[in-house]
């Protein structure tokens, strides 16, 4: 598989939020590059979902209905780096990947852990990038698996995977949390975790979205040291065809709130 880079052409980020009991993560913001060059967050239609479910906001932008511009990253940015931990040895050359910058936006999945209110613990945020343009007509985007270690058998796992390997997608819909739910799986039916909820749900309202959409391994890495139990995090890179592409995350629950953000009427 070709590597392509993670900083090429990203203009849009979408953030998303942990429920911290039932662990459903939800959209709630989109930081985008407008032409005047400011860097504008804007809360998406989702984020009252997520309010019901305990959201109060971004640490100092907790108004849903507010637009925030800046020429810089917003605050919440400054943890954002890339997976600590060491990498985990796969069989067979893995490319490198970039890691995310500070002062860019880049396609790389990141996890930021931003300080709970009232002494509550820390909630997570997750930051990713919509589709990008590849080769040959097709687009691409990166994840981080969830539940690695979770779903049974999994922690043996990782460390068997094989650098660039084609996993597969396989649908549970009797999962309590979503009944979109995708697990990532070797081809040969051991399960890593899962499609993020925030993907698996957008694939869920698209016919047939899953028929041509590939998943590879992309890195492993441990995310903690010995002798503490080991904690890993998975990311893959999938590809798909441009009518899907430019289908993924324009759905209704990700039109901004605000009347004064900026609408994106390309696709």
């Amino acid at each position: 598989m070709k590597e392509t880079s993670t900083t090429s052409g990203v203009s849009t980020l979408l953030i998303t939020w942990q429920a911290p009991e039932s662990r459903r993560i939800y959209p709630v913001a989109r930081l985008m590059r407008v032409a005047s060059g400011e860097l504008e967050l804007a809360y998406i239609r989702a984020a009252l979902e997520a309010e019901r479910q305990g959201f109060k906001g971004l640490p100092g932008y907790e108004d849903l209905k507010q637009v925030y511009a800046s020429p810089e990253l917003p605050a919440l940015f400054e943890s954002r780096r890339g997976s600590r931990g060491r990498r985990v040895h796969l069989e067979g050359e893995l490319q490198p990947t970039a890691e995310p910058a500070n002062d860019v936006l880049d396609a790389a999945p990141v996890t930021i852990f931003v300080p709970g209110r009232a002494g509550a613990s820390a909630e997570r945020l997750q930051v990713f990038a919509p589709p990008l343009s590849g080769v040959a007509g097709r687009h691409w985007g990166v994840f981080i698996v969830s539940g690695v270690g979770r779903v049974p058998g999994s922690a043996e796992l990782v460390e068997r995977l094989v650098a660039n390997e084609e996993l597969a997608l396989v649908p549970e819909p009797d999962n309590a949390y979503n009944p979109h739910a995708l697990l990532v799986a070797r081809i040969s039916g051991p399960r890593v975790g899962y499609v993020p909820d925030y993907l698996a749900t957008e694939l869920s309202r698209i016919p047939n979205a899953t028929a041509d959409f590939g998943v590879h391994l992309l890195a492993v890495h441990r995310i903690n040291f010995a002798p503490a139990p080991p904690l890993y995090q998975v990311t893959c890179r999938y590809e798909c065809d441009a009518k899907l592409g430019r289908a993924l995350f324009r759905s209704a629950a990700y039109e901004p709130l605000s009347p004064r953000a900026f609408r994106d009427e390309g696709g």
